[in-house]
């Protein structure tokens, strides 16, 4: 198991316990693979083996782990919809964008595959579904569950009165994200075809 797979797991076990038992069994790499491909970053595949969502109680924010079945559905209905030209503006939504947090009304937090919209391959983007900015809030998967895992352990984050899981003290948090991810985030207006930041 990685080692923040494996710190995540003994976080949530030890401080989140209902949340814990809720979390559905790990999906097999096959299924996996069959799903979403074999080309999302390894740890994501690792993360989904480890726990394959929880639909039920807020991961981060108001958003929710999402199944790989979640995921392939979300990708389908989203990617059909950019196909069928229910978007207005180019690229707001992405084939390659692997979403893995769902929030309230649409919205994902998503790995980027292919770096549409510009930066990399493997960075983290925030899909709205109602606004032309997309946040590129890190640099690689990887990037977004260390630092998540860091503001666990460090009790930055907490549940709220509804219900969410966010920041406890928002100035700490702002600072440990920042201090992870120099150079993020970056705002891309697909409405200025630009990033603006």
């Amino acid at each position: 198991m990685h080692p923040l797979v494996a710190r995540l797991d003994r976080w949530i076990r030890e401080n989140r316990a209902d949340y814990y038992a809720g979390l559905a069994p790990g999906a097999s790499l096959e299924t996996i693979d069959h799903l979403i491909g074999e080309s999302v970053p390894p740890l994501l595949r690792e993360m989904l083996a480890w726990r394959n969502g929880n639909d039920d109680e807020a991961f981060l924010d108001n958003r929710t782990y999402m199944s790989v079945q979640r995921i392939r559905q979300t990708m389908d209905d989203m990617t059909g919809m950019a196909a069928g030209g229910e978007f207005d503006l180019a690229n707001w939504w992405c084939p390659d964008w692997v979403p893995f947090l769902a929030g309230a009304g649409g919205d994902n937090v998503c790995v980027d595959l292919g770096a549409a919209i510009g930066g990399q391959p493997g960075q983290v983007v925030e899909f709205r579904h109602d606004d032309s900015v997309r946040p590129i809030t890190n640099a690689s998967f990887e990037a977004w569950l260390g630092t998540y895992v860091e503001a666990l352990e460090a009790g930055l984050l907490a549940e709220d009165e509804g219900e969410n899981y966010s920041a406890a003290d928002t100035d700490a948090y702002d600072a440990l994200v920042t201090a992870r991810n120099p150079g993020y985030p970056v705002y891309v207006d697909l409405s200025a075809e630009a990033s603006v930041g």
